[in-house]
């Protein structure tokens, strides 16, 4: 697949961290495909992988939420990102959860993260928009969220140009394969990032840590 291909480093140099694949349900046959095949290579770089399509039945016992909570706490505790695939779809499922969303109170959508109240569909798509809108309010848009898009299967019609909607603003985007470097790259330094502070935090602050007397003897 094209992922691997475009990584030069020993495939266990890479990844490390947790990646959430998310995207709209969509009627385009040649999406899940897609996102089966770069869930497929993320592992085979050392990424572990959430995708709804691969677990239908955890999420049928959970519900989307739950799901999408336990995925994000996962998240929390490896390191790595959430990917939103950019789609026609999920262009405008942004855009009219944005409109609708203005309808509300910005005190009452602050500390809501996760309220699948907010979202018109109840899937782990929409309810992923409320956690980007919780990010962005509390100053960290792009911490968590990321973007792709699939080069074979463009969100907007060729040589067509709108702005990407209001929610997504703060999240870097990827198009794919041709940026396939990069984007590897921001899920592999972030995941190496959160690990080398959780080590550094263990490290430091138990009780008789090498680390720690190392630190102080210099």
């Amino acid at each position: 697949f094209w992922v691997k291909k475009q990584v030069k480093l020993p495939y266990s140099a890479v990844g490390g961290g947790h990646v959430m694949l998310l995207y709209p349900p969509d009627d385009d046959k040649r999406l899940p495909e897609l996102l089966c095949h770069l869930g497929s290579s993320l592992q085979a770089l050392g990424f572990t992988v959430s995708l709804d399509l691969w677990s239908q039945g955890e999420l049928s016992v959970l519900g989307p939420v739950p799901w999408l909570h336990s995925r994000l706490d996962r998240l929390k505790r490896q390191g790595g990102k959430v990917v939103l695939v950019l789609t026609q779809t999920t262009w405008t499922r942004a855009e009219e959860w944005g409109a609708c969303s203005c309808e509300n109170n910005e005190e009452s959508i602050k500390g809501a993260e996760g309220d699948s109240a907010l979202s018109r569909h109840v899937d782990v798509f929409g309810a992923s928009l409320s956690c980007i809108l919780a990010d962005y309010l509390q100053g960290r848009a792009g911490e968590r969220f990321m973007l792709v898009q699939f080069e074979s299967l463009p969100p907007a019609p060729p040589g067509g140009y709108r702005p990407l909607p209001r929610l997504f603003c703060g999240l870097h985007l990827y198009s794919l394969p041709s940026q396939s470097l990069g984007f590897l790259t921001e899920l592999a330094v972030f995941a190496a990032g959160r690990l080398f502070l959780e080590y550094i935090s263990w490290n430091y602050f138990t009780p008789n840590s090498p680390l720690k007397y190392d630190y102080c003897a210099h």
